[in-house]
Order: C-alpha cells, then sequence, then structure tokens
C-alpha cells in the first residue's frame, strides 16, 4: 500500500536557503519511490515545483514575523493528519515546526523531525530568547514525542544524541543533481579561488578574507571571488573589511540565479567554504558534483574529501585556511581537474536523488512496520 505522507517547512522560496533545495527534491524523489506527498509551507510558493502537491499558507506577522504562525496551516495539516501515515517536520524553532506534532495528535500518524542543522552547538547560541520561547511553547514536546528523526550526516546524528534525544535515526544525506560536463570547460585567467554560500558570520568569510590578506601578494595568478546573498549590514562589513586592507583581487558578485551560479562553479579552479559548522553543506556537494576541488572545515560533514583526494578538510581558523590555501593553490590546474574528477565520481555514486528516495522510504516502511529495519537507520 502507498505511503502517504505530509511534509511540512517553513519556507522554501529563499533560494539561498538549504531547505529550499533539499525539500521540494526530497519529496519528488519520494514521488518516484512510490510515495504519496504533500508539502506544506508558508506563502510565497515558487511556481516552478512540480511533481508533488504545494500547498502555501498565510503567514500572520503578528506578534512577531519570526514565529511564521499561520492558523490556516495548523489547520490544513490537523485535518491532513486524519488520512496520513506520516507527518514530516523540517527545521526547527518556528511554529509550523511546532503545529505538526499537535495536529497529528488522536491520529495513527507517525511524527519525523528533521533538525536540519538547527541543533548544532553554533545554531543554538544564536536567537536564544527566540529559541528558549519556541521551546517552551511546544517545541520540546515536538521533539520528545517525535517516533523518529532524520540526519543529513554522521556529525548531525552525533548533535541530536548530544541534545539527549532517545528516537530511532535516519542518516540520509541530502541528495545532488550532477550537472552535464562541459567536454573542454574554460576556466578564467586569473585563476579563481571560489565562494558562493550565505554572506552570513556562520559561514567563516571573514577568516577567509584575513587568509586571503596573506596570500594575495604571493598568488598573483588568482583571484578571490565572493557570491551569494546577505542581509544589507553583515555584506557591508565584508565589503569594508576587504577595503580596509586593501585588498586588489576581490570580486564581490552578490546573488546569483541557477545559471549564474553553474557558469562560476565551471570558471573557478577551487572552492572554498570556511564555515564555523554546517549540517550538510549542500554548497559543497554541488561543487564538486561540478567537478571542483573544495577546501572546508571539520566542523562540516565533509571529511571524506581528503580520502576521496578531492580537498582538504581544515581546522577553523585563519592559519590552518592560509595553510591549506599554499598547498593547493600552487598545483596546475589540470591536477585541480583530475581532484575534481574524484570529486564528482563520489557525488555520482553515493548522492544520488534516486538512492535518497529510496533510503527515506525504506525508513518509513520500517517504523511503520512494513519493512526490516535499514542499516542507516541507527537506535543506539
Amino acid at each position: 500500500m502507498k505511503i502517504k505522507t505530509i511534509h511540512v517547512v517553513p519556507y522554501i522560496g529563499d533560494a539561498s536557503n538549504g531547505p529550499a533545495y533539499s525539500v521540494p527534491n526530497l519529496c519528488r524523489c519520494l514521488v518516484c519511490s512510490g510515495t504519496d506527498v504533500t508539502l506544506h509551507t508558508l506563502e510565497p510558493v515558487p511556481e516552478n515545483l512540480e511533481g508533488f502537491e504545494t500547498i502555501g499558507h498565510i503567514h500572520q506577522k503578528f506578534p512577531h514575523p519570526a514565529l511564521g504562525r499561520s492558523s490556516q496551516m495548523h489547520k490544513a495539516i490537523e485535518q491532513a493528519c486524519t488520512q496520513s501515515d506520516i507527518i514530516h517536520n523540517h527545521s526547527l524553532w518556528m511554529l509550523p515546526n511546532i503545529y505538526p506534532e499537535y495536529a497529528r495528535r488522536g491520529t495513527s500518524c507517525k511524527l519525523v523531525v528533521s533538525p536540519r542543522g538547527t541543533l548544532s552547538e553554533w545554531a543554538l547560541r544564536r536567537s536564544r530568547s527566540k529559541k528558549l520561547f519556541s521551546w517552551m511553547i511546544g517545541q520540546r514536546k515536538a521533539l520528545l514525542n517525535a517516533d523518529m528523526l532524520h540526519a543529513t550526516s554522521i556529525k548531525e546524528y552525533k548533535e541530536i544524541r548530544r541534545f539527549g534525544l532517545k528516537q530511532p535515526v535516519a542518516i540520509i544525506p541530502n541528495g545532488i543533481d550532477i550537472p552535464q560536463k562541459p567536454n573542454n570547460p574554460q576556466k578564467n585567467s586569473p585563476r579563481q579561488l571560489l565562494f558562493l554560500g550565505r554572506i552570513h558570520p556562520v559561514k567563516g568569510l571573514e577568516n577567509l578574507i584575513n587568509a586571503w590578506n596573506t596570500l594575495e601578494g604571493n598568488f598573483r595568478d588568482w583571484e578571490l571571488v565572493i557570491a551569494g546573498p546577505g542581509k544589507f549590514s553583515y555584506v557591508d562589513k565584508i565589503q569594508r573589511l576587504i577595503m580596509k586592507l586593501h585588498l586588489k583581487r576581490v570580486i564581490f558578485k552578490g546573488e546569483l540565479n541557477s545559471i549564474e551560479k553553474q557558469k562560476a562553479f565551471l570558471e573557478a579552479e577551487l572552492f572554498v567554504l570556511p564555515s564555523y559548522t554546517e549540517n550538510f553543506g549542500m554548497v559543497v556537494a554541488e561543487a564538486l558534483s561540478s567537478g571542483l576541488p573544495v577546501i572546508t572545515t571539520k566542523e562540516t560533514p565533509w571529511q571524506g574529501i581528503d580520502k576521496r583526494k578531492c580537498g582538504l578538510c581544515v581546522d577553523i581558523g585563519v592559519t590552518p585556511l592560509v595553510e591549506a590555501l599554499r598547498q593547493i593553490m600552487p598545483k596546475p590546474s589540470d591536477e585541480l581537474m583530475e581532484m575534481g574528477d574524484n570529486g564528482r565520481k563520489w557525488m555520482k555514486e553515493d548522492y544520488s536523488w534516486d538512492e535518497i528516495g529510496h533510503k527515506m522510504k525504506s525508513a518509513y516502511s520500517w517504523f511503520l512496520g512494513q519493512e526490516k529495519k535499514p542499516h542507516w537507520v541507527l537506535s543506539d
């Protein structure tokens, strides 16, 4: 019998937000695996979503927009739970992440929760008053009463256990679309070191700029490209730091659309994401799938890039970043392309959306009593 699921996420309109990519794609691949899917989110809803039903709900801004209040959403998923097997919540700390636990009460509908990075130590230190309020009005019960949790990496699994949650955890990464690789990719001159992502303190951009300040004079055939959206106040802070250090070869591109983003990956020779924390780090997977070697930190779940010989995973800070860049930037372009090919092969093997859909459906089927427990679900 087809499993009927409801998925709930506060927002999918912000393309720079990881769940805006991963949640709709998870829904799409679950449909392909034979699962019935309806996605509930706050308005606005992107027009390009296909393959499953998406319902947008009115966002009530009172008493504060950050709460994501929507009585319309609450009523809709409450009704949907009476006819569904699973309600799957994505992210934490907003009312749409609390509604599912209330909505499924009195029904046979099971609750799955994907924290999506919100239980990391770094995330928990941010906006603590908001999180405390959310905890008191229902987030505590929503977590403690979940039937299963979903982690996108071993790192996030450990964060879930450190938080004290005992339920079974399905460890299933996000999937990635593998773009077509040109036969003769045209790299830029000067050679490009690319940062692409949210311009946000968690991404470690200040460390990167200070590292570039050390290196810029020694690598005159390279330039640093920074691309991505961000709040004006923090973007301005980063740009003022660049001016203060009198950096000459830093290009600030702002937010890119999907075509511009892929063009940036193809033109660059090396990708860097010096984040303080990532539950998954979708942009790393995108860079690897595009054939770029990657430098990132040990606080992301990408330690495998060393083993796969497609980049380096380093400690947080300016000095480790300088050392890693000094190790990789002198390499010739063909050697970097070989590293990039290693990463692209890895993405094809382990991160296809078909595989992700199969794993999530099997996890659902297990705790509904329809299948044996898959090895990617941990109960300890």
